[in-house]
């Protein structure tokens, strides 16, 4: 059984086709194995960084001491802002050691 989640206040978890193509191949795949002949797991995708909720369903997975019969898998993006602002630091973190090191070699002469 698959869930997929949309938040409303973040963006949507990515990588969901759109329903209509995503309903058909879910008939598709059911014709595939009768429903008695499936291995029982639940199957979750989604980014658990965003509700609380989440980061406790993310207890549940498969572990060494527990199975739960849930595969859960983490999908988290990088903002294209956070992106953009690491690399504006490492650029002036950069340029700061430049100027640093710049410094020392004319204070040596």
């Amino acid at each position: 059984m698959a869930y997929y989640c949309i938040s409303l206040v973040h963006r949507a978890e990515v990588n969901i086709k759109p329903w209509q193509v995503l309903l058909g191949e879910l008939k598709e795949g059911n014709k595939k194995i009768p429903w008695l002949n499936r291995e029982p797991y639940a199957y979750w995708k989604g980014n658990p960084v965003v509700a609380e909720t989440r980061e406790d369903l993310m207890k549940c997975n498969v572990s060494e001491n527990q199975d739960w019969n849930a595969r859960l898998y983490a999908q988290v993006y990088i903002s294209s802002f956070f992106l953009a602002l690491f690399n504006y630091t490492h650029f002036v973190l950069s340029l700061l050691l430049y100027i640093d090191i710049y410094s020392l070699l004319l204070l040596d002469k």
